[in-house]
């Protein structure tokens, strides 16, 4: 195998959630190592995988490991754009602020109530603006209400679990806003383990 002992440990830690750094961080730090050491095929493998990849090879290693909610809440993370990203490769504390116009800060400050008029707004303003045959934005909302409710994190899974339930609340008739709408279902119907 191609990746030093060092490496599968950094994988390993991610993937369990004991990393100092986040992928993004990491793969900035070693990715001109990588290109040297890994052939060409290996390192597009590894460099477009990401974490998915790097718990494949821990597999394929024969190491003992599960994917968890620390390991969902890094593959969000290393799919997030560098520029909302600390020097850690985590969500900044400015991007979280404003991140569903700061519903996030207001559950940190304890207001459950103004968080969920928040949510609702946003996925109403998401219907109301949709195309016929488009539902990007509500697809987003859903996807990233799940990867909160993985998170581990108590902030994130409140608000994971408020976007989750307001999506869910809704009604599926339509074909096309009803993929979402059902994936919140199976997210909130796993999370509270029915």
């Amino acid at each position: 195998m191609p990746y030093t002992a060092e490496q599968f440990q950094y994988f390993e830690q991610l993937i369990r959630g004991e990393a100092d750094i986040s992928w993004r961080a990491w793969w900035k730090r070693n990715e001109a190592t990588l290109k040297v050491q890994l052939p060409r095929a290996e390192y597009l493998r590894i460099k477009f995988g990401l974490i998915e990849y790097a718990f494949k090879l821990l597999q394929e290693a024969g190491v003992d490991i599960e994917w968890g909610p620390a390991a969902s809440r890094e593959h969000y993370y290393a799919r997030l754009h560098e520029s909302v990203l600390d020097e850690k490769g985590r969500p900044s504390a400015e991007f979280q602020r404003q991140k569903y116009q700061g519903a996030l800060r207001d559950l940190k400050a304890g207001d459950q109530e103004k968080a969920q008029r928040k949510m609702k707004r946003i996925i109403r303003q998401a219907l109301k603006n949709r195309e016929e045959y488009e539902c990007e934005e509500l697809c987003d909302i859903q996807f990233d209400g799940a990867q909160m409710l993985a998170s581990g994190i108590d902030d994130e899974i409140k608000l994971g679990l408020a976007l989750t339930r307001e999506i869910a609340s809704l009604d599926d008739t339509d074909d096309i806003i009803g993929v979402p709408i059902r994936y919140a279902r199976d997210a909130l119907a796993k999370y509270e383990g029915t």
